[in-house]
């Protein structure tokens, strides 16, 4: 009986200090779609890799859009260069972008896709962002290659990649065949083995009791 008076006083305890955060990471409502895929530009030497999107109800750059922003979502593209040669170079991408419904978007004709990359080195996270339909999602990224277009699929909330990013598979460690062996509970024991928990118990009520008043006193 004291385990369980024990168990429910820390997880109420826990209920009440964690819910106002776990609510908050989701205020944002943010989609992150991990890609992986990589593309050379006109120069050779230097090569553009998609990281990731990001689809948002809010803009974070400073796109502009004539649409009423109830109607919009937001679609962002990171993606950073790597220079392979031997000297300083500039990457650069012509980008355009399909939803499920067959509409192309485009980036505004503003928008700087570019950075300088020192040889053998990789560039800094940038993105590109652009307002589409609330009621479409993109599912096709195209890069333009003077006559050449190459389309990556962007996969949807829940989907892998086609192309993952590569990853080191760490080594399973070795399970043991031997079952473990019960611990036989001594006979009048009780609820000696909650003891030891006691204390947090206590812990967590002082707390339970202070946040309860703490809102009363808001309330106030």
């Amino acid at each position: 009986m004291l385990c369980a008076i024990i168990a429910v006083l820390i997880m109420a305890s826990m209920a009440v200090v964690f819910a106002p955060v776990a609510h908050a990471d989701n205020l944002d409502n943010v989609t992150t779609i991990e890609l992986g895929y990589s593309i050379y530009g006109l120069k050779s030497d230097v090569e553009a890799h998609f990281q990731y999107v990001e689809i948002s109800d809010f803009r974070k750059g400073s796109t502009q859009t004539t649409t009423p922003l109830e109607r919009v979502k937001w679609f962002r593209l990171y993606y950073q260069y790597e220079n392979h040669g031997d000297t300083t170079a500039d990457g650069d991408l012509k980008l355009l972008f399909y939803d499920d419904k067959g509409n192309q978007y485009k980036l505004d004709d503003r928008t700087y896709t570019g950075d300088t990359v020192s040889p053998h080195s990789i560039g800094s996270l940038k993105f590109v962002e652009l307002p589409i339909s609330k009621d479409s999602n993109i599912v096709t990224i195209s890069v333009i290659k003077g006559f050449e277009a190459f389309n990556f699929t962007v996969p949807q909330p829940g989907e892998s990649a086609p192309t993952p990013v590569a990853t080191i598979t760490p080594t399973a460690m070795p399970t043991s065949t031997v079952a473990p062996t019960p611990t036989a509970t001594p006979t009048g024991a009780g609820s000696g083995g909650c003891l030891p928990l006691l204390p947090f118990a206590l812990v967590a009520t002082i707390g339970l009791v202070s946040v309860i008043a703490g809102k009363k006193v808001n309330r106030k």
